[in-house]
């Protein structure tokens, strides 16, 4: 996964995963996502 955040969001960014269809939102379908060597860096264009 690769996200790309404007850089007027300044130093502070929440990351929120959401059912990508509504019935797994009523069913109340819902997991835990885990991540290995997770890195975060903020780079120039």
């Amino acid at each position: 996964m690769e996200f790309t955040v404007p850089a007027q969001c300044g130093p502070v960014v929440t990351l929120q995963l959401a059912p990508a269809a509504a019935f797994e939102a009523a069913a109340g379908l819902r997991g835990q996502v885990s991540l290995d060597a997770f890195s975060l860096a903020r780079t120039t264009q």
